[in-house]
């Protein structure tokens, strides 16, 4: 199964390798959504379905995943073609984009912003009392860019 993640390009399967990779090299931060799952889960036969309310007992879980989805995003850098003008305001300059332009967002460069305290610390905590700063949406799904777009 884990050579089938592993090889596999798709999204889910790129989610579940990152969240195997970020347990291992980020042990004491898993922990307590490892602590969480096993006490949530602990009178539950195995062939149970983990539904949407049990998920919701499991903050520590979602934020443990929230913060591998902004660290390790799942996609891979696509190309879109913009289909209406864009303005882009930052306090150092306006970029405008008129619709036709062909942008290819990085989405393991997305996250790394001042919208993340210490942005290239793994923390979840940083979700843990909400739903923290959002993921953009380039970064963790396949489309999607916060303005209208055609994929190349």
């Amino acid at each position: 199964v884990l050579r089938q993640l592993a090889s596999s390009v798709e999204q889910t399967g790129a989610l579940l390798c990152n969240l195997i990779t970020a347990s291992s090299v980020h042990a004491a931060a898993a922990k307590p959504s490892r602590e969480e799952q096993a006490a949530v889960l602990k009178d539950m036969p195995p062939d149970q379905p983990i539904t949407s309310v049990i998920l919701n007992q499991m903050p520590a879980l979602d934020a443990f995943v929230r913060e591998t989805m902004r660290l390790y995003p799942p996609c891979r850098p696509a190309r879109f073609a913009l289909t209406t003008d864009v303005q882009w305001s930052r306090a150092e300059a306006t970029i405008e984009l008129p619709a036709g332009t062909i942008i290819a967002p990085e989405p393991f460069a997305a996250h790394f912003t001042a919208a993340y305290p210490q942005a290239d610390r793994f923390d979840p905590l940083r979700y843990e009392a909400g739903p923290g700063p959002p993921l953009l949406p380039f970064a963790t799904a396949g489309k999607g860019l916060g303005a209208d777009g055609e994929e190349r």
